[in-house]
């Protein structure tokens, strides 16, 4: 089965989203970005929560795990030397290499939902920003790895060594449970050169202005992306204590 058709696939059957949100602040880089059209990645020790990639590996290790390293990583070890300093040494190795790993990958984070009050207040600068909204199916390069976040109160635990692969995601992919409201999904992408990745135009579909939004810079996003995109208003009910999202 084709990447695509297996993306087609999962949103038939709601595993994907088939349309995808990312709150922003809107400032020179937010114009920039929307010129150029490219989406920023970060890497995990800019995240803003510090508990956000933190893992547990073990801090003694086997012999015959240490050889297992050996043989995944090419290392050079004294086979003779199996003292307790030693195996303290191999713990401090093994983190290294996984921190390594993980300065090597940039994620950038997107939601399904677009009208969240704690987002628009904690990512889009307090209803003064925007949420830009994303067509999967419209660029596959950008979203090719695109995975649910899993919300947990217990950090990680890992074992670069017996894992059989997808440790650094293991770790990327679980924040603690307080997250939890944001439903957030996360592009992965390994050994970009920048955080800068440059989707296609069409990709972006739409734009929603937040409620404080000044009607100039509305105007000034309006110019840039012309009639490509949709536009939309995060209005405050006049009822209830919600959002609701109305053509502009």
């Amino acid at each position: 089965m084709k990447f695509e058709e297996f993306i087609k696939l999962g949103i038939s059957q709601k595993k994907y989203p088939r349309y995808i949100y990312k709150y922003c602040s809107i400032n020179s880089n937010t114009y920039k970005s929307l010129v150029n059209h490219y989406v920023w990645f970060s890497k995990q020790k800019d995240f803003n929560d510090p508990f956000d990639g933190r893992f547990i590996s073990p801090t003694k290790y086997k012999e015959s795990d240490w050889k297992a390293y050996v043989l995944k990583t090419n290392e050079l070890i004294d086979n003779n030397n199996w003292s307790k300093e030693y195996q303290n040494v191999i713990a401090e190795i093994v983190n290294e290499t996984v921190e390594r790993d993980l300065n090597n990958i940039r994620v950038s984070c997107f939601t399904p939902i677009n009208d969240n009050l704690l987002m628009w207040s904690h990512y889009a600068n307090q209803h003064r920003g925007v949420c830009l909204k994303f067509d999967i199916l419209k660029d596959l390069d950008l979203f090719r790895i695109l995975l649910p976040v899993k919300y947990n109160k217990i950090t990680p635990k890992v074992n670069y060594i017996k894992d059989n692969g997808g440790t650094i995601e293991r770790i990327l992919l679980t924040k603690p449970t307080v997250w939890k409201y944001e439903k957030e999904w996360r592009v992965i992408k390994r050994n970009l050169n920048s955080g800068e990745f440059y989707y296609k135009p069409d990709a972006l579909c739409g734009v929603i202005f937040g409620h404080r939004v000044k009607p100039g810079q509305i105007k000034h996003i309006k110019g840039i992306l012309g009639k490509s995109v949709s536009y939309e208003m995060a209005c405050l009910s006049d009822i209830k204590c919600e959002v609701e999202i109305k053509g502009l």
